[in-house]
């Protein structure tokens, strides 16, 4: 955390920290817990629902924004701190809803939900202070400082030093590498959010041929929940943001950096298929069979939706269309025997991590060969001069990339592309005995 190497705020990695002390494991195990940080803010966000619109409206917003959401699905797989941003902005939601009657422990829940959901990612204020501005507008009878409760002031009084501080010990400019932010852009974060509203039309319509009547008696209910106003102001800050990185030098447009606005969408569907479904009452007492049909076409549309994406995504499982298989060499060379040098940058070579052992990399630049050393054990990395302590090895590199060595030392021998989709060629290197001393005459 004092690094300078990843700017996020401390949560994250405290938590792993003490983690790690109780339960050691992998890296790789973060991403079970980001599956878990999802499943634990998807829970948050039914139980939140469920206690304004009942069951079927809350099922039906929470399985249609995730069957949709590109972003959870793909989130709940990486091992990153942005699932977790996901559950403490549920927490928060839910907060706003619950019915807590001890003014102490109201206080205190609402204060950690709010400083966790600082804590995990430095946009977490502005979602934490949107929540403060709803209050504004829904505690009319209040004075108005005394609208926002003294828990959400407090969790900011924390938050905002620890930010200084953090963001003091950065090493380099934050937010330095290029974001798109075309509209194409901007219309992919809200593109699923309106495919999972319009997914609501053909399950009314189902409802409806359940057997229930309309009745135009029936209206909207009123917007009386501040966290429906949240929820909708924190559905604005993509657009906020992409607006601010056209009229600023500042660009923030990353779409998993507004991953709490996925809680805001489960929200929102909710009480719009709640609402719509009031406008259509039971006169037969089939209320049973209309929130079946409902509950079941939901299902039945999300599961056709995954299937379909699963079918999609498995277009790119063959060999001739996956640029990933491109990169593994599947023959003779890599299971040979001989060393294989890889020239140039790590991250491009997945063999290295398949054959460890075999596989070093060649980083003649100081700096960048010390930063591959500490990086992973499973990297290997080499300069020229250490290629003289080698017999013999296989050089990939471009045509132009060979190493400068002594040609007398090494008998060189070119076998060939690396790979026919691969501007890489290989070469063999073996290493000449030295003949023996002429004895004087």
């Amino acid at each position: 955390m004092l690094t300078g190497i990843n700017f996020s705020p401390p949560l994250y990695f405290l938590f792993n920290f003490f983690l790690q002390l109780v339960l050691p494991s992998s890296i790789e195990a973060l991403r079970i817990q980001s599956l878990g940080w999802t499943i634990i803010g998807l829970v948050l966000c039914f139980i939140t629902c469920r206690r304004l619109w009942g069951n079927i409206p809350s099922l039906v917003g929470l399985l249609l924004v995730v069957c949709h959401s590109d972003l959870l699905l793909a989130q709940s797989q990486e091992a990153r701190n942005y699932s977790l941003f996901f559950a403490c902005g549920a927490w928060v939601l839910y907060m706003q809803v619950c019915n807590i009657k001890c003014p102490t422990r109201l206080f205190t829940i609402t204060f950690v939900a709010h400083l966790c959901l600082c804590q995990v990612h430095y946009l977490g204020i502005i979602f934490s202070s949107l929540v403060g501005v709803s209050y504004l507008f829904f505690r009319k009878d209040m004075f108005f400082v005394k609208r926002i409760p003294i828990s959400i002031y407090s969790s900011w009084v924390i938050s905002l030093p620890a930010y200084i501080y953090f963001l003091s010990k950065q090493k380099s400019l934050l937010n330095t590498w290029p974001k798109p932010n075309s509209f194409t852009d901007l219309f992919g974060v809200y593109g699923d959010g309106i495919i999972a509203l319009f997914s609501i039309i053909p399950i009314l319509a189902i409802g409806i041929i359940a057997g229930n009547s309309l009745d135009k008696k029936v209206h909207f209910p009123k917007l009386r929940n501040p966290a429906l106003l949240t929820s909708v102001l924190w559905s604005g800050i993509p657009l906020v943001v992409w607006t601010l990185s056209h009229l600023t030098p500042i660009n923030l447009f990353s779409l998993r950096y507004f991953i709490p606005k996925e809680a805001a969408f489960i929200f929102l569907i909710s009480f719009i298929y709640s609402s719509i479904q009031m406008l259509w009452v039971n006169q037969y007492s089939k209320s049973k069979i209309s929130n079946n049909a409902a509950l079941i076409s939901t299902i039945t549309i999300c599961l056709l939706l995954f299937l379909i994406n699963f079918k999609r995504s498995s277009f790119t499982y063959g060999e001739d269309r996956n640029y990933h298989h491109w990169l593994i060499k599947k023959d003779d060379l890599i299971q040979g025997s001989l060393p294989m040098v890889l020239c140039g940058d790590p991250v491009f070579f997945p063999n290295a991590y398949q054959y460890p052992v075999e596989a070093y990399f060649l980083v003649d630049d100081e700096t960048l060969n010390s930063i591959y050393s500490q990086f992973s054990g499973k990297i290997k990395v080499l300069n020229h001069q250490d290629l003289n302590d080698f017999n013999s090895f296989i050089l990939v590199s471009l045509k132009n990339g060979m190493p400068k060595l002594n040609p007398s030392s090494f008998e060189i021998t070119s076998l060939g592309k690396f790979h026919d989709r691969l501007p890489l060629f290989c070469t063999k290197f073996e290493k000449i005995d030295s003949p023996e001393p002429t004895p004087p005459s």
